[in-house]
This record gives structure tokens, C-alpha cells and sequence, in this order.
């Protein structure tokens, strides 16, 4: 390994240090460790010194011809930058603050504080690189009442201005500025209701500005005061906010925090985490999301009960049982879920009553069965009700926001070429497109009116062409799926995609083919696509979507999607 000297730095020549630079560069570590340690402990100049222990800190990390130890060389680290040579010390801070903030499994923990404050410190060093570093951990809101705070606590001794009690007077009668001081001043005294209290403030903008920072850190204040409804809102920023990092762990620390206090969405989330990951080293666990949803359900979750129709409607973790899921869908709908209502009007052509059909804010959720999974095997009497089917308009206004024009390129300078296709959003995280869309390129991205969403691969088949992806933006998915054995030629259908980059236009037509080659399934239609529709949505007659298209002939109207069948085994078989 080639040593690294930092920039600007002047070294003596010394013949210690140059024979154990040349034992390095040979591979000889263990030779090249001895050396530089008699040169970080020798009278020889101080840039030197620096030098050597800069790299001794390196090989004592790594158990690189020495004995590893990480302690020692965090040691030798803070002891670079204690030294007069501007140059190693910034290095050594940047160094210190990317080991605080990754950590090192057994030996050091985790801490954005401290990676902050090392980061900060190259940053007024010089260091560019480490600015990348501050930002990224100064998203967190721990660092970021560490790095405030003056502003979370009290800087005077007056006596409160009035109890939490007369905050929540004021508030409910919209006299919001005095309430704020109020509950400012209990938040700032560590009382969790009110921190609670000052983040809605932060978040809706009442007689302050909005601001998503400060509203996620006096979030964490609560929610580490053990606030449960600052718990569960912490973990959904974690999962859902641009503003914080998409963080499983962290999102996964907090929502278990809000289950064991008995948030019902709390463990729903949990359930949703775990069938939809953001972590590398997670993979999709349908069986654990799906008793996280049964649980959650029990619970009082009525968004629970909806995922587990779901669950039950396409097989997720559970063996699929159409009659459980109309039973969910139907428990959630009489709580006005509206989600809850459109799958029972797609999938079992049911229309809810009219109590679920009056305007206004949802009502709250009733109290579960004692036994919600034996509630569900006797579903409730829905009286099915025969209704017109949709328009091309409507399924159009209904489902063109879950289809996305997807750009893949490559960032290499020598290869700048564009592929441009279809992606349909499948949940409020992931995408479906073919994989000959990305074929050869490493970044794929969507534009939508309001955000650039960028994608990362987790799960493909090349032979099947389809690829599932991911990202940490809000998707507008699909209502539901339909499977292949349910498909009859003769059926209307429709494409949305974006051919020849026409972003969401839509053709109608009909199946006239269903084929298996090399054991996928195909639906052949006369619904026109061509270059750029790839990856979009074919959906049937009722907007539930039942493949991908795939292949579009110039002249025949012989043209193809692949049955929504192989997207869904793709992802359940990624776990």
C-alpha cells in the first residue's frame, strides 16, 4: 500500500521513516509498522512523527502487520491532531469523524456527536472532503440539538409564564404565539408533552416558521423523554421525511420504543419495515411483516388491517384467502379507511356503505374484536352491490401518477448515454420496471412535478426481464394486482407508459394471447407500445394492474407485457 502523506506538509528526510515508507509500498507491514513506530516515538521533526503515527493509527485499525487495535489507534489519532502541522491534522480529524460516525462493530459504537465535532473541526482545518461528512450527520437531529444547544434548554431562571395546562387552552382556542411561549418554556425544562408540543408547532407552522429541522429535533427530545406519539413520528421521519436520513435502524429503535407502549401503528410500521427495507443488510421478511400486521390489527390499527388484506390478497408471508382479505378490507372501510375502500371496489366489486361514504375526517378507530385473526375467517355480510365499470378517463385519472418515466445512465464521462422507459410504483417505497431498462447503466432516477427520486436495484431477473427497485421518496402506488390465472383473452386493457419518451400516455386494447415462454408468463395484447414503454403499466378493465409492457412489434400489432405474477415472485423470493 502506497503511504499517504498529506498535502502541503514539509518532511525532513529521515532514513527511518523512508525505509519504513519503502517496507509499506513493498507489502512488508510488519517491518513497516516497527519502523514507523520507533519514528512516532524518535527525536525527529514533528511532521514526521505526525506522519508515522497517522499511518501506524491506520495499519492498528486494520490489524495491518500489527496486532489490531482500534483503541490505540483512535490514540494516535487525537495525538496528530494535537501536532503543529496543519496538514495532518485535518486528515486525522476527517479520519476520526468517518470512524465516529460508521463505527466498528465490537470495538466502537456508533456516534454522530462525536463524528460531528471531529468533522467540524477538519472542516475549520481546510479539509473539503469533510464538509460532505458534517452535512450528512448533521441531518440527524441528535447532532443537531447537540450542535444547538443553546436553544433546547434554559438560558435565564424566570419562573414559568404558566402551566402546560393553559398552553393547551390557548392552543385549542388557535391563540398560538402565547401557547408556544408556554409550552417553550416547559420543553426547554425537559417536559416531553410539551417538547411534543413545540415540534407540532415547528412542523405546521403555527406563530413560528415552519422549519422540518427543529421540528424533528424537539421530536427526538420527546420521543427520548419517552413520549410515545413523538416515538412513532420519529420512526415515520426516519422512513418517509426528506429531511432525515433513510435509516432502518434508527426508524427501527423508535418504533419499537412506541410498540412497547402499545402504538398500534407502531407495530404496523414495524411490519411495513419489514417487508419494504432500506438497509443493505436487510432483505424483505413477509412472514414477520405479516405477524407484525396481525398484531398491530388486534391492536387497533386500522391502516394494519388494510395491509393485511393485502397480505392475504396476494399471498404475502400467509397463504392467500381471498375471504380473510375482503374481511379486512371490509373491517378497515367501516372505519372510512379510504384505501380500505377502493381494493373493495377493485378486487371484489363491492361498494361500502353509505356511513363510509360520508364527507369529512375520518371516525376513530373502534375497538378490535378480542380475536381480530378469527374475526377475519367470518367475514362480515358486505351485500355485494353490481356496479358500472370505470372509463378509460377514469382509470387513467386514477392510476397515471403510479406510472413514472424513468431515465438509467452511467456517471462515467466516457459513456453518457441515456435510457429512458416506464416504472410503476407497486408501494409508497418500490418500483417495478424491465430489466432491460437498466441493462449496463448504474443510476436510475424519476422526475415528478414536485422531486427528482433516485432508485437503487434490490431484487431482478434478467431471463424474466424484471426488476424491482427501490427508493427513499414518497411513490404514489397502485390500488391492486391481478394475477395471470384470472386473465381471459377478450379482455379490455390499457398501457400507461412513456413512449418515445411521451410521459403517462395511455392505449387501449384487448388480450388476445396469453403465453408461458421459457416459464414466464406473457400477456399478449393489441394495446400499442413501443420504445420507451417499457416497464410501464398494463392494467385491466377495473385499474388493477396485471403486467409490466415489455415488447412492442412495429407492425403486426403484436406486442406484450409480462404477467405481474413474475414482479411479485421476484420480490417475495429477495428475502
Amino acid at each position: 500500500m502506497a503511504v499517504v502523506l498529506a498535502a502541503g506538509c514539509s518532511i525532513v528526510p529521515n532514513t527511518t521513516y523512508l525505509q519504513a515508507t519503502r517496507a509499506d509500498e513493498a507489502g512488508d507491514y510488519g517491518k513497516a509498522a516497527r519502523l514507523y513506530k520507533a519514528v512516532s516515538t524518535g527525536d525527529t521533526s514533528t511532521s514526521l512523527r505526525q506522519a508515522s503515527q497517522f499511518r501506524l493509527a491506520d495499519m492498528l485499525l486494520e490489524g495491518q502487520g500489527v496486532a489490531r487495535d482500534p483503541q490505540e489507534a483512535i490514540r494516535l489519532w487525537q495525538t496528530v491532531c494535537d501536532g503543529p502541522d496543519q496538514a495532518w491534522r485535518r486528515l486525522a480529524y476527517s479520519r476520526l469523524g468517518r470512524l465516529f460516525e460508521q463505527g466498528l462493530p465490537g470495538h466502537i459504537e456508533k456516534d454522530r456527536i462525536k463524528a460531528a465535532t471531529y468533522y467540524a473541526k477538519a472542516v475549520a482545518e481546510g479539509n473539503k472532503v469533510a464538509e460532505d461528512g458534517l452535512e450528512r450527520v448533521s441531518a440527524y437531529p441528535d447532532v443537531f440539538v447537540a450542535r444547538h444547544a443553546e436553544e433546547f434548554q434554559h438560558r435565564d431562571t424566570s419562573p414559568a409564564p404558566a402551566g402546560t395546562m393553559r398552553a393547551f387552552e390557548l392552543f385549542k382556542a388557535a391563540n398560538y404565539k402565547p401557547a408556544f411561549e408556554i409550552f417553550l418554556w416547559h420543553a426547554r425544562n425537559g417536559n416531553a408533552e410539551a417538547q411534543a408540543a413545540v415540534a407540532s408547532f415547528y412542523k405546521d407552522g403555527l406563530s413560528v416558521t415552519s422549519d422540518p429541522r427543529r421540528y424533528a429535533a424537539w421530536a427526538f427530545l420527546a420521543a427520548r423523554n419517552g413520549n410515545r406519539r413523538a416515538q412513532l413520528e420519529l420512526g415515520l421521519l426516519y422512513r418517509k421525511s426528506d429531511q432525515l436520513p433513510a435509516d432502518d435502524d434508527e426508524a427501527e429503535k423508535w418504533l419499537q420504543a412506541a410498540a412497547q407502549q402499545g402504538v398500534a401503528d407502531a407495530i404496523n410500521e414495524l411490519g411495513v419495515m419489514a417487508l419494504y427495507p432500506f438497509g443493505k443488510n436487510r432483505r424483505p421478511d413477509p412472514h414477520l411483516a405479516f405477524r407484525y400486521f396481525t398484531e398491530a390489527a388486534a391492536a387497533g390499527s386500522t391502516h394494519a388491517l388494510v395491509n393485511l388484506g393485502d397480505a392475504y390478497l396476494n399471498g404475502i408471508g400467509v397463504v392467500r384467502d381471498r375471504t380473510r382479505a375482503q374481511a379486512a378490507y371490509a373491517a378497515a372501510a367501516a372505519r372510512g379507511h379510504v384505501l380500505a375502500r377502493q381494493r373493495l371496489f377493485a378486487e371484489f366489486n363491492i361498494v361500502p356503505s353509505a356511513a363510509a361514504d360520508t364527507p369529512g375526517p375520518s371516525p376513530a378507530p373502534s375497538p378490535p374484536p378480542a380475536n381480530t385473526v378469527a374475526a377475519l375467517q367470518k367475514p362480515q355480510d358486505t351485500s355485494p352491490k353490481q356496479i358500472d365499470m370505470p372509463t378509460a378517463v377514469d382509470v387513467y385519472s386514477r392510476l397515471s401518477r403510479s406510472v413514472l418515466r424513468l431515465y438509467a445512465l452511467n456517471t462515467s464521462k466516457k459513456d453518457n448515454e441515456i435510457s429512458q422507459g416506464s416504472a410503476v410504483a407497486l408501494t409508497t417505497r418500490l418500483a417495478a420496471t424491465n430489466c432491460h431498462v437498466l441493462e449496463k447503466k448504474e443510476a436510475y432516477g424519476a422526475k415528478t412535478a414536485t422531486a427528482v427520486i433516485l432508485f437503487r436495484l434490490i431484487a431482478g431477473d434478467a431471463r424474466r426481464d424484471v426488476c424491482v427497485i427501490q427508493t427513499d421518496k414518497e411513490l404514489s402506488p397502485i390500488e391492486t394486482v391481478r394475477r395471470y390465472e384470472d386473465l381471459k383473452v377478450g379482455e379490455r386493457v390499457y398501457a400507461i407508459g412513456s413512449p418515445h419518451g411521451l410521459e403517462n400516455t395511455l392505449s387501449e386494447g384487448i388480450i388476445s394471447g396469453l403465453r408461458v415462454r421459457d416459464g414466464t408468463k406473457y400477456i399478449q395484447i393489441t394495446a400499442p407500445i413501443t420504445h420507451g414503454s417499457s416497464g410501464g403499466g398494463l392494467f385491466d378493465e377495473r385499474g388493477r394492474l396485471i403486467g409490466l409492457t415489455t415488447l412492442g412489434m412495429d407492425s403486426g400489432n403484436l406486442n406484450f407485457a409480462v404477467a405481474i405474477d413474475e414482479a411479485l415472485d421476484i420480490l417475495a423470493k429477495s428475502k
